[in-house]
Parts: C-alpha cells; structure tokens; sequence
C-alpha cells in the first residue's frame, strides 16, 4: 500500500521524466505554472501537444513507482485532499518547479549528464521504490552498514566511526535517475559478498561521474528551487559543519503532574547556530514511543534530517561517556515506564474514551522528557565548546554528512 510520502515523491519522479523528455528547449513551452496553473491544465496541453505520448505513456514507460499508481499521483497533483485553496496546488508546482530546475542545472553536477538536458529519454528511468535500483540500493547499504557494525565491535574502543541507525543517515535520497547501464552495475554490485562503505560511497561516485545514476533528495518548494551537492567536495563540508555552533535552548519547563495538558510542551528546541536559524526540535514521540530530534532550518518550511536516543547517545558517548550512559540509563528508564502505561491504555481506553486516552498518554509522554531533558540542558549549559562539538555532531550525522555518508543533491 503506498504511504502519502510514496504518492508524493513518485509525483516528483514522474515530472522530473516529464521534463527529462524535453529538455532545456521544452522546458519553457511546458513547464511553466503561469501559463498552467492547474495540474490539469498542464496534462491538457501535455496530452494536446503529444499524441502518441500522454503523460499516461510517460509514467508507463519512464518511471518506477514502486507502489504508488498513476491515479494517486494525480489525485495529489489535483490537490484532491487539500483544503486550503491556497495551498490546493503546491504538489503539482513543487514537482514542477523542482524537475525544471534540475534539468537545467543537472550537467553542474557532472558534464556526462548533458545528454539528460537535451532530451535524450532512451534506457533511463526516474525511480521512487523500485525493485532493480531503490531496493538495490536498501541492500548494498545493509551490506556496508553491517560490515560497519562488525569494525565498531571489533575496535575494542578505538576510533572507528559508528554505523548508522538507518539507510537516511548513508543518503537522503528519495528518487533516483538511473540509466540501465547503471542498473546492471548496480545489480553486479548486489552479488559482492563483501562491501565496505569505501568501496560503496566510490561506486556510487563512480556512476554519478558517468552521468548514470542521480540519487535525489526532495523538500517540497513550490516557488524558487535550488540544487546543492552534498559530500561532493568534503573539505567543504567541514567548513560548512564547524561554523556550527551552540546558540541556547527554549524556554523548557518539565511537565508537572495534575496540570492542565496545554500548560506545558514536550517539545524542547536546542539551536545549533549562533543567530538560531538552524535548530533541532528535540521530542517523544506518544504514538510511537520514541525519543526524536529533527533537525530544521527556521523559515525554510522542511527538515533537513533527525536522530533518535540511540545515535544521540552514540554522539554524547564520544564526548562524555559517563553522562552519556547515565543520559541513556534515565531515558530507558523512563522509557521502559511510559511503554507499559501505553500498554494499559490501549487495552482498557483507547476504543472507550478517545479523549481521555490522547490526554493521558501524552501525560506519560511528558514524564520521559521530564527524565531526559534537564539533564541534557544542563550538560549543554556547562560547557559551550563541548556542547559545539554535539552540534555539530548531531547536524553531521543527521543530514547525512558523515565521512561514510554517500553523494546525494538535494532540490529545495
């Protein structure tokens, strides 16, 4: 069953192969929301103009949806669900503005990928969930993560980087362009017994170079786009990461019992820079139970990444490692509290009394962050170079800008 977020980056895929088919040359012509501002006027004209290639066509033959059809896609395009006239068609220009965009600039990213922006369509492929390359890449990264996981075990202490907690910590990517040839090589790749992340990141470097494979992470942007390359050029990188900085925290209260609900939130902001443009909304989560930070660029609408107890215990752990077993003991602790009382509620409330269920286990929700965050608060307070360096930690490894993270381009 497609998930909204399946429904949402297929749409991507389909107008990036959309504009893939024109060109830089068509790209006026077309893919312009003044002149079509509507989804459906932009499929009439589409339709009108290619006769024996509808956009049904299109996605049929140029795109690999994995489990989104073609008529979700559109329903979202269509603004079917949205109920605000204002924001009816921000799908439809997101996905328009973000695929023209990265057809004119797609050759910035390697020369090799000049081709795309002529129009060339023959044995290439924009993917979100496929089997051949998405699902592929799920398990070259598993391979490497667990080879990873091996060395840590194996370093008895030593400095060896962490693995990662998922495959968003390696890329961020959520469609991928991929000629054939690339995915045969991708499907040699599959067959390796053996595969570190060194030799991983430098394939997928390689084919970037070739101009084979784009993995490409999406912000929804319904106005003016820009593409950025990430771990492209590391020394860059790190200047970017270390001009990061503690910038305070907000104004947290814990959570006191027999209060009133809306008095308090769960929900601590931590800033990462000194003019606090870029922070981290550090909370539990009721519904799932999990303590969770998502990084954000005040402003700019999405997340740019997040991490959860355990990697931020790991990033703690390389700065502090007492404070780091005592954040994480207190935290499963509490924790391990608040999964029973979920437990007692679903059973005996949940269906009865939806309310009083929402309200009592966002209660026990708060208890954990009571647990967890003073104490973090005040080790961040103690002392500011440490706590830079947990910044720059958390945004490094959140984003996807680890030494063993991958190449990826973002379009936001």
């Amino acid at each position: 069953m497609a998930t909204s977020t399946d429904i949402q980056e297929s749409a991507q895929a389909l107008f990036c192969a959309l504009a893939n088919r024109v060109g830089t040359a068509g790209l006026p012509k077309f893919f312009d929301k003044e002149k079509y501002p509507t989804y459906l006027d932009f499929k009439t004209n589409w339709n009108k103009t290619f006769k024996t290639l509808s956009i049904e066509k299109a996605f049929r033959d140029h795109v690999k949806s994995g489990k989104a059809s073609l008529s979700q896609i559109e329903d979202l395009l269509h603004g079917v669900k949205e109920t605000s006239k204002y924001k009816k068609h921000d799908w439809y220009y997101s996905s328009l503005e973000i695929a023209k965009k990265l057809i004119q600039d797609i050759a910035k990213i390697s020369n090799k990928f000049s081709y795309v922006k002529a129009g060339n369509w023959q044995d290439v492929f924009w993917r979100h969930g496929d089997k051949e390359v998405m699902d592929n890449m799920v398990v070259l990264f598993k391979k490497a993560n667990d080879y990873q996981k091996v060395l840590v075990k194996n370093s008895k202490g030593g400095n060896v980087a962490r693995a990662f907690a998922d495959i968003n910590k390696w890329t961020t990517a959520d469609i991928y362009f991929a000629a054939e040839s690339a995915k045969r090589q991708i499907e040699d790749m599959v067959k390796e017994s053996k595969l570190d992340y060194v030799k991983l990141n430098s394939f997928v470097s390689k084919l970037i170079t070739e101009g084979t494979l784009l993995p490409l992470s999406l912000k929804k942007q319904p106005n003016q786009v820009t593409i950025k390359k990430v771990n492209f050029n590391r020394p860059q990188e790190e200047k970017d990461i270390d001009i990061l900085e503690y910038g305070g925290h907000s104004d947290w209260k814990p959570y006191v019992p027999k209060s009133d609900i809306s008095d308090y939130t769960r929900t601590l902001i931590i800033y990462m820079s000194k003019d606090k443009k870029l922070k981290m909304q550090l909370r539990h989560d009721p519904s799932t139970g999990v303590l969770k930070g998502i990084v954000q660029i005040v402003g700019a609408g999405a997340f740019e990444g997040s991490l959860s107890a355990g990697p931020i215990a790991d990033i703690l752990k390389g700065l502090d490692a007492s404070f780091s077993a005592t954040w994480m003991k207190d935290y499963n602790a509490a924790n391990k509290i608040f999964v029973a009382t979920k437990k007692i509620l679903d059973a005996e409330i949940k269906d009865k009394d939806r309310k009083r269920y929402d309200n009592e286990r966002e209660m026990a929700s708060a208890l954990v962050t009571n647990a967890s965050h003073p104490p973090l608060l005040k080790w961040l307070d103690k002392n500011k170079k440490r706590s830079d360096m947990f910044i720059r930690s958390v945004y490094t490894y959140a984003t996807a800008r680890s030494n063993n993270s991958a190449k990826y381009v973002i379009a936001k």
